[in-house]
């Protein structure tokens, strides 16, 4: 199995792009949710705010698939662990959640006056990998 260093240079810059989706995102679906705009997911229509969503949420789908193959530190011995079977439990009690909630196209839903917009503010969840709040709270 292939296992992405954490520390490594690539993953650090991909880890910056993705903050910088993350900033994106928040401002994007917020406005979404605001002003109660009606979710579209086709390519076929020229919508910018359409193929911004979609390519978002694939931005992030494919930040969720690597988390899945991305080593980690043990907080208790500080030991980079690179085993696959060690990685995948250690990201599904950790974090899986957090990314896969927003993940889910909930704003599809059909609800009446149009409140489905307002699905849209769960996805502000991941402002929190802007604060990177696992590395605050390590700190203490």
């Amino acid at each position: 199995m292939i296992v992405i260093n954490h520390k490594g240079k690539k993953y650090i810059i991909f880890k910056f792009i993705i903050r910088l989706f993350c900033l994106f995102s928040s401002y994007l679906y917020a406005y979404l949710a605001a002003f109660r705009i009606k979710p579209e997911y086709t390519l076929h229509k020229n919508n910018i705010l359409n193929l911004m969503m979609i390519v978002n949420e694939f931005i992030f789908l494919i930040d969720f698939l690597t988390k899945f193959f991305l080593s980690f530190t043990e907080s208790n011995s500080l030991k980079t662990v690179e085993e696959f079977n060690k990685i995948v439990p250690n990201y599904l009690s950790n974090g899986c959640l957090t990314d896969m909630i927003p993940l889910i196209p909930l704003q599809l839903i059909q609800l009446k006056n149009n409140r489905n917009c307002l699905f849209y503010l769960i996805k502000l969840i991941r402002l929190q990998k802007i604060l990177d709040l696992s590395k605050l709270k390590s700190k203490r």
